[in-house]
């Protein structure tokens, strides 16, 4: 539980827990009852720090669970795509690159363009690649 990035934020990070239970299972805080299941409060309030109680409140507990699975938390549907990518690429706080500004031209005639049935989604304007927009 202290190892994997449950805490919504940019860039996502572990709770913020007390040491003694960094190795948890998440499943060990999870209360069954009937077809239910809920957090068990009282463990999360002593063993996470109060400041990220909201964080693990606010994962909502299917009353099925399922297998773990990776999710990219910079995509609604939790799977990568290269948008999402290039989002994070573009909006990384922690990352102080420069990166070049908005290429020059109009972007209603590039998006034209790049509608035209082309076999290849390759364009190439004044001798520069620009990326699809």
């Amino acid at each position: 539980m202290g190892q994997d990035n449950l805490v919504d934020s940019h860039p996502p990070r572990p709770l913020q827990m007390d040491s003694a239970h960094t190795d948890d299972k998440i499943n060990k805080h999870i209360l069954n009852r009937g077809a239910y299941r809920f957090w068990d409060t009282d463990a999360i309030n002593q063993i996470v720090n109060p400041n990220d109680h909201k964080f693990i409140h606010g994962i909502h507990l299917s009353r099925y669970p399922g297998p773990d699975r990776i999710i990219w938390n910079y995509s609604v549907s939790g799977i990568y795509t290269v948008k999402s990518g290039y989002w994070l690429l573009t909006h990384d706080p922690g990352d102080n690159q420069v990166y070049p500004s908005i290429p020059h031209g109009s972007t209603t005639m590039k998006s034209k363009i790049w509608k035209l049935p082309f076999s290849l989604k390759l364009n190439i304007f004044d001798g520069v690649f620009y990326p699809r927009l």
